[in-house]
């Protein structure tokens, strides 16, 4: 991960050695799939969020392994639940589970991360009034994911959508997760800041969303790991093609478009000033996080986590 904080990449060492060596996971087709997942690579940023946190007030990132898994393996399952319903054949540049096995396969092996998450969750070092904190934080979580993604697949088939429904759906999708992140860190180092890293993490959940959104554009294929421009071919709403929209221009492109199709499209696209309106929207609730930084202590965890909110509207992938 080029431009991310020592601290960030330290954590994500953690939580690779932890999926390596702390997932028994068995010799079902379920267990393989899980694992042709969880370690095709991924960037492993909510778990590395969470041990900051969690560092920010004294907790060392080792102690917060099991929480932070949790939510990794959490995030996972959302990813393969969300390949069946786009139909998308690539993640983290291989293939999508239900590409390489079958959709049951698929449908079974989100549904054993699941449970897998909250079994890992309850391995985490903390109070029993903490630990129900957690846990509830965890399940309110994917209660919110589904209904995100619910809105999702309504609003594919919906005549019009607005931006704030766009924003909504992304709050509940993607954003949800990283507050949990941050703010279970909150909660396992007793820190009593558990709104304030809720509220950053919201901010560059949804703002990380807007970039991804950018990037299908503007990235390559072999950096994204899946099909570039896959939300024109898909007619996906995204803050991009509402913008695009509005200003006159349909965003939409056939399945057998041609490369030199879709490069014409995107340059449509970003002429119309579609592209850099997402950017600045991103900016502005990355501006939003770092403010709420304000409660944690001065240190390295604080400034990675700033550093971090920059990253996320300036990667490349």
């Amino acid at each position: 991960m080029p431009n991310v904080p020592d601290p960030v990449r330290e954590n994500a060492r953690l939580v690779n050695e932890a999926i390596d060596g702390r997932l028994p996971l068995g010799g079902l087709r379920v267990h393989e799939a899980a694992e042709h997942l969880l370690t095709a690579g991924g960037k492993r940023l909510r778990p590395a969020l969470l041990m900051l946190v969690a560092d920010a007030f004294g907790r060392s990132p080792r102690d917060t392994v099991p929480p932070a898994l949790a939510v990794e393996i959490t995030h996972s399952f959302t990813l393969i639940h969300d390949d069946v319903m786009d139909d998308d054949p690539l993640r983290r540049g291989e293939e999508s589970v239900h590409k390489r096995w079958d959709v049951p396969t698929a449908i079974l092996t989100g549904d054993y991360l699941y449970s897998k998450a909250f079994e890992t969750a309850l391995k985490t070092d903390a109070t029993d009034a903490t630990m129900r904190r957690v846990m509830e934080t965890l399940a309110e979580t994917c209660t919110l994911i589904c209904e995100g993604q619910a809105l999702d697949v309504e609003y594919a088939e919906a005549d019009t959508v607005s931006e704030d429904d766009y924003l909504r759906m992304v709050e509940l999708k993607t954003g949800v997760l990283f507050a949990a992140s941050t703010g279970i860190g909150a909660l396992v180092s007793e820190s009593g800041i558990f709104d304030e890293a809720y509220g950053y993490g919201l901010r560059i959940g949804k703002a990380f969303q807007i970039h991804d959104d950018v990037l299908d554009l503007v990235g390559e294929s072999g950096d994204l790991g899946k099909t570039r421009a896959s939300d024109l071919f898909e007619g996906k709403n995204t803050l991009v093609t509402l913008h695009a929209r509005r200003n006159g221009v349909d965003p939409s492109l056939p399945h057998d478009a041609s490369d030199a199709e879709v490069e014409a499209k995107v340059e449509e696209i970003r002429e119309a000033g579609s592209i850099g309106y997402a950017r600045e929207r991103a900016e502005t609730l990355v501006d939003g996080a770092k403010d709420d930084l304000d409660a944690l202590p001065e240190g390295e965890p604080r400034d990675a986590l700033a550093e971090v909110a920059d990253y996320l509207v300036r990667r490349d992938y």
